[in-house]
């Protein structure tokens, strides 16, 4: 749609009003990969390492029937944040195994039974002649979102795909003056210090509900050192016979990330620094223009005072353009069992 003559807030009001499946063009061809949920945990992880991919959709045929058809199959998005609580919850059960015994396990392990258990992606289906802005507001309960045509998959919208949206229609000065992420801001960060253990990095992960962990200096708490992701754990499986340490669940997480990062297994740096003092326009640029996930804000010298993620800018989107997501019941058709376990 041509959206050049246009000023500003017409073009904000032309991309809301959009159904999504007219501007899936603008956003570029995308590497879906889809499994079977009889895959495995390891299959999984070196699939996900060979397309440089973080998610999958994970396929649930239904075996009833459904008169003289079977029922239709359910979805579910797979993680590398799962796979960091599968470990973590395996080392936690399995406490007469050594790590190299649970790590075989988990590889071991249909990815079934382990879609979504971290609850960061529920499936929530969405159709091509939804509005831009209510796939917007679906990101308040889901870190992605899936756009069906009927009953075929299309497309998986992730937060970098709207900012792509964003800056093709060339509204970032509109979002951003009225954009206010103070809900970030004023969330404590949960950091972990630079001799912690990996192990201390994943059952903080697991136990807070993160999907990475910043780690700071022993001389000053305030001082970021690096960040580990759930994606960096899925190396545990792909590289753990390269590591130096024998132990490498005891070892300093901060050896390990530096690990990966050296061997070329993630050579992008999952954070973006910038000072306090910019503006909330300041940073939807930097998220838009870098397709960074998280933008960490220091003040004084290095310190650390907030973390804002790529879901925060459109929860705070939504939010300040007075959108609610779709009411869902609490347990959704689409969704696999796992999903609703409490």
């Amino acid at each position: 749609r041509d959206v050049s003559g246009q000023s500003g807030v017409a073009r904000l009001t032309t991309l809301l009003g959009t159904p999504i499946g007219q501007v899936l063009s603008c956003l570029g061809k995308q590497e879906l990969l889809s499994l079977p949920d009889t895959v495995t945990v390891l299959e999984f992880c070196e699939m996900l390492h060979n397309r440089r991919l973080r998610t999958a959709v994970v396929y649930h045929p239904r075996r009833k029937w459904c008169g003289l058809r079977k029922s239709r199959p359910t979805y579910s998005f797979m993680d590398v944040t799962d796979v960091s609580y599968l470990l973590m919850r395996m080392n936690k059960d399995w406490k007469n195994k050594n790590f190299r015994e649970v790590l075989t396990m988990a590889g071991k392990t249909k990815i079934d039974a382990v879609a979504n258990i971290s609850k960061h992606s529920p499936f929530i289906r969405h159709q091509i002649t939804d509005t831009v802005g209510q796939i917007i507001a679906a990101f308040k309960p889901c870190t992605r979102v899936p756009i069906f045509d009927g009953d075929r998959l299309v497309r998986v919208i992730s937060p970098s795909d709207i900012l792509t949206l964003v800056q093709k229609f060339n509204v970032v000065k509109e979002i951003g003056r009225d954009l206010s992420f103070g809900k970030a801001l004023e969330e404590p960060i949960i950091t972990m210090l630079e001799s912690g253990s990996l192990l201390k990095a994943m059952a903080v992960m697991e136990g807070n509900n993160l999907a990475a962990v910043p780690i700071v200096s022993e001389m000053d708490p305030t001082k970021l050192k690096e960040v580990i992701t759930a994606r960096d754990i899925k190396y545990l499986f792909l590289a753990a016979a390269q590591f130096p340490q024998k132990d490498i669940l005891h070892a300093p997480a901060i050896d390990f990330v530096k690990f990966v990062r050296e061997k070329g297994c993630r050579p992008d740096v999952p954070f973006l620094k910038l000072q306090s003092s910019v503006s909330a326009h300041d940073i939807l640029e930097a998220f838009v223009t870098t397709k960074t996930h998280r933008v960490i804000l220091e003040k004084n010298r290095g310190k650390m005072l907030a973390i804002v993620k790529s879901t925060d800018v459109l929860e705070s989107l939504a939010g300040m353009l007075g959108m609610a997501p779709r009411e869902e019941k609490s347990k959704l058709e689409t969704d696999h069992p796992y999903h609703n376990r409490a």
